[in-house]
């Protein structure tokens, strides 16, 4: 049982080495321009170690946004009164937090990758059930999910346009007067 948790450790570790060489290469040059060898140099590690943890260099990005998130909804999930912020605010709020992760995605042309928070708007819903206060039908509020994210989406890419002069709460409170929520 002791081998299995060290093995875990060491997977851990070794993911956030190349994330971090990788977010550390993001900052010198062109995501496109950067190859898993130079991924891996920087992480002291050899490559069937990067390709043991991810396919790709994007697998890397998308595993620490989900991370991201994931830590985010946790602590928000484990706060006593949760009446105070939208869903939209709780977005807002992460991505403000990450900006200089944010603004490296933008630059690279991969804010996409942010796209995925659907699935954590369902996890959102089915704990304070938004979804059936704003009414919608059960059909309507199976698309709601994809529809939020991409609004979420294209209001932060927006945001970081105009040079983020909102505050996220101020931002939450836009974007609930744009779609009526």
């Amino acid at each position: 049982m002791k081998n299995i948790k060290r093995e875990s450790s060491g997977a851990f570790k070794s993911k956030k080495m190349i994330t971090q060489a990788l977010i550390s290469l993001m900052e010198e040059k062109d995501y496109s321009k950067i190859t898993v060898a130079e991924i891996t140099k920087r992480a002291d590690l050899v490559r069937r170690t990067f390709y043991s943890h991810f396919k790709n260099k994007e697998e890397v990005l998308v595993c620490y946004i989900n991370q991201i998130i994931e830590e985010h909804i946790q602590s928000y999930l484990q706060l006593d009164d949760h009446s105070e912020l939208t869903i939209a605010e709780i977005y807002f709020k992460l991505w403000a937090k990450h900006l200089d992760f944010v603004l490296l995605l933008k630059n690279n042309d991969l804010l996409i990758l942010l796209k995925g928070f659907e699935k954590y708007i369902e996890e959102l819903d089915k704990a304070f059930s938004a979804f059936k206060c704003l009414g919608l039908s059960e059909s309507a509020a199976e698309y709601a999910p994809k529809f939020y994210a991409g609004a979420l989406w294209s209001t932060l890419d927006k945001w970081i346009e105009k040079g983020m002069e909102e505050s996220p709460a101020e931002l939450g409170k836009l974007f609930s007067e744009l779609i009526g929520w």
